[in-house]
């Protein structure tokens, strides 16, 4: 099965970090954040991918062609303009074999959500597609697509309702099983009011067709938007593996420097003598001084 990954975006409301890193490639517990989301792809079943990058994202061509994870798994397709999801999948569509799980790179979810996730879609009795749904506040539901659902079948995508038009408090996620045929539709993609090729006119069109496109609930994800999202990405990573901490073997730490717990300190950075620090990511190159005392942060 392949993965595409959408990571052409620009990732505005992640500066200053995405004047530094494109969205996919801001590093985190050691590695880029979509790395860790196709790690879990490939323990899930996913064999092969296809990346949807920026023209300038030599970074990126680079770790994925090297991590020996991913080496031989992955080919790129360029989104030379910022034109919507609909437009990187039709970037996407010659390197595309069969049927897809399609991820944006900014969207984590389970380890074993997603496996359950993935089995239930091979396992499936000829659905087009299958959709991973979460429950949303209400104040929240105008940030998202919002999902006519009846528990098993969806209908309907309404791209960031009124509250007074949302149909439901169920939110589609930005992760998709599609069968082969959706590449049909995509031809046909109009441009969204934001002047873009969407995703989800083609899940539209899927959906009218029998037998139809399903929905399965996820409790929970984690996507990062801004920079303070590194805070509660990294406490998961951090559950995930078992352990209070993360020093990279390049970090240095001063004399006297305590780390709490939730400390996450990448390659490269400094902590000065007599620091404390509590639930903190410092990026690489990230300095510290000597005696600060900070909680809830995260420096680069």
């Amino acid at each position: 099965m392949q993965g595409i990954i959408l990571a052409a975006g620009r990732g505005s409301r992640l500066r200053p970090l995405s004047d530094r890193y494109s969205k996919g490639m801001v590093p985190i517990m050691g590695q880029p954040f979509m790395a860790w989301i196709m790690a879990d792809m490939l323990a899930a079943g996913v064999d092969a991918f296809v990346l949807v990058i920026r023209p300038d994202d030599d970074a990126c061509q680079t770790y994925f062609s090297q991590d020996e994870r991913f080496r031989g798994k992955v080919d790129f397709a360029v989104q030379t303009e910022p034109r919507g999801s609909g437009d990187a999948l039709r970037r996407a569509a010659p390197f595309v074999q069969g049927d897809v799980v399609i991820s944006a790179c900014d969207n984590l979810v389970d380890a074993a959500a997603l496996q359950d996730y993935l089995r239930r879609w091979q396992g499936r009795m000829g659905e087009l597609g299958l959709l991973a749904l979460m429950p949303q506040k209400r104040e929240l539901l105008s940030r998202s697509g919002v999902v006519v659902w009846d528990g098993a079948r969806v209908t309907e995508i309404i791209e960031k309702p009124s509250l007074d038009e949302a149909p439901s408090d169920i939110i589609s996620l930005p992760l998709y099983c599609l069968a082969h045929d959706f590449l049909a539709e995509l031809d046909e993609i109009p441009l969204s009011p934001r002047g873009e090729l969407e995703i989800q006119e083609p899940i539209r069109r899927l959906m009218a067709r029998e037998p139809g496109v399903y929905g399965h609930l996820f409790a929970r994800r984690f996507t990062l938007t801004a920079p303070e999202d590194l805070l509660t990405i990294g406490q998961h990573l951090l559950d995930r593996a078992g352990q209070p901490n993360f020093v990279a073997p390049s970090a240095q730490v001063g004399e006297g420097a305590v780390l709490t717990t939730g400390v996450i300190l990448e390659a490269d950075c400094q902590v000065g003598p007599g620091a404390f620090l509590q639930n903190v990511v410092v990026l690489p190159g990230g300095e510290v001084p000597a005696g600060a005392r900070l909680q809830d942060k995260v420096i680069f």
